[in-house]
């Protein structure tokens, strides 16, 4: 239907109308202005929940003595040998002499003028790794050499197998993925064969490792060995000639690699913090309605995490806290680290970081700080988990009320709009009626 606002009566209608919905619907700003609020709540609440997540994921990386305990080795000859530590190593000097190194054994077939198909007929060869199960593998007339070496790699025998071209003949070359003479490889030729089980195929014998430690005698099958020093990895690379003297390989503390670690965890701290006190601290024309400056459930986790910084922790019949390993905190509640402080306690007492974070097993700085992000992050019935979930009932609430004025500004337009076109309609009405009587001339 369409409608001419004002014509018969000269009112303007339609302005009439949207000012009076207007004011209607204008009782819906305050509560979008809170919905806002409630909403810039809700989203410091996530970003709370992200960093004490992080938090949290950052002493991952040290909640164990030996990643808190952290050790840096090094070789006087790497070329001979190389060194790294773990944090269950011990400090301490070692000398290493190599006298062998450990070789996976390699056999090479017999020759042949090509590497085409029908290079050999039906035949096979059985494989047989160090204790392991022979493993046959099988060939015909319409398989090349590369089809052979393909089906022993595919085989499942701890063997790679490969064809050697010397620029006249073609060799087939078995080797074993494995060093050391419990891995040494034994042949069973059938057939129309490669000559493997032949003695003069062995081009590589398979040896152990054997080196010096110390001038204890220990032998290997690889030449990466971690087991002869508790948390200590060598790697032998050359054997030490006579004229050689030994290598010297020194295992130390690291307090360059401690702090480092513990850097990410302060960093993750100190951002957490941030937001905290941005949050609680008042700053005129930035603290509002969106801030959780003066929340309760905030208040609580600053005091909370502060407490766990602060507090010393059992270590036998001793405690320890963060200002006895030069970190401390300052009027924000972030950390410090004192590097020059930090070396010199953990030389004197190189347990004094596990002490502080682990504590004695069942109270640490670790545990504590872990029992509050889930107390406050878990999922259900966590701190933070409860006030989004008020922040989300009271954001519906809003939506609720801001719906309601909604349809109730839309059905008195509605409302207005009829009778002001009934209004129309019977002006219109009446300004014919009165012309027509006009028409008509007085009454005599």
């Amino acid at each position: 239907m369409i409608t001419f606002s004002g014509l018969a009566s000269g009112l303007d209608s339609a302005s009439i109308v949207d000012a009076l919905v207007g004011i209607e619907s204008s009782k819906t700003f305050s509560l979008e202005a809170r919905k806002s609020a409630l909403e810039g709540q809700k989203s410091v609440v996530s970003d709370l929940v992200s960093k004490l997540k992080a938090l949290e994921d950052a002493g991952k990386g040290l909640d164990t003595a030996s990643e808190l305990n952290t050790l840096k080795a090094s070789s006087s000859d790497e070329n001979r040998i190389a060194v790294a530590a773990g944090g269950s190593a011990q400090a301490g000097s070692y000398a290493v002499r190599v006298n062998s190194l450990a070789a996976a054994q390699s056999n090479a077939s017999r020759t042949f003028a090509t590497a085409d198909p029908g290079v050999l007929a039906a035949g096979s060869v059985d494989i047989t790794v160090g204790a392991d199960a022979p493993i046959n593998v099988a060939w015909d007339a319409t398989n090349s050499l590369y089809d052979i070496a393909e089906a022993i790699r595919d085989s499942g025998a701890r063997v790679n197998a490969s064809v050697l071209y010397d620029g006249a003949d073609y060799r087939l070359v078995v080797t074993g993925t494995d060093s050391g003479t419990t891995n040494a490889v034994s042949f069973v030729d059938n057939g129309d064969n490669l000559d493997l089980a032949n003695p003069t195929s062995e081009i590589v014998a398979a040896a152990d490792a054997n080196f010096t430690l110390n001038g204890i005698s220990i032998t290997s099958a690889s030449n990466i060995v971690d087991d002869a020093l508790t948390g200590v990895t060598f790697t032998l690379e050359t054997v030490h000639e006579v004229a050689d003297s030994d290598s010297v390989v020194e295992i130390e503390r690291d307090p360059d690699g401690q702090k480092e670690s513990l850097q990410t965890y302060v960093d993750a701290y100190n951002d957490l913090m941030d937001l905290v006190n941005s949050q609680l601290t008042f700053v005129e024309g930035a603290s509002g309605a969106a801030t959780l400056f003066g929340d309760s459930t905030l208040r609580g986790l600053q005091l909370s995490i502060s407490a766990t910084m602060t507090a010393a922790y059992p270590s036998g019949a001793t405690t320890t806290s963060l200002g006895q390993l030069g970190m401390t905190l300052d009027q924000a509640g972030k950390i410090t680290i004192d590097e020059t402080a930090l070396s010199d306690a953990v030389l004197n007492t190189p347990d004094a970081l596990a002490d502080l974070f682990l504590g004695d097993g069942v109270d640490g700085l670790f545990k504590r700080i872990n029992d509050t992000v889930e107390l406050y992050t878990r999922t259900g019935d966590g701190l933070l988990a409860a006030k989004t979930d008020s922040l989300d009932d009271r954001i519906s609430s809003y939506d609720d009320s801001i719906e309601r004025i909604e349809n109730v500004a839309l059905k008195l337009r509605e409302q207005l709009e009829r009778q002001f076109s009934a209004l129309e309609a019977a002006m219109a009405q009446f300004q014919v009626q009165s012309g027509f009587l006009a028409a008509l001339g007085p009454v005599s």
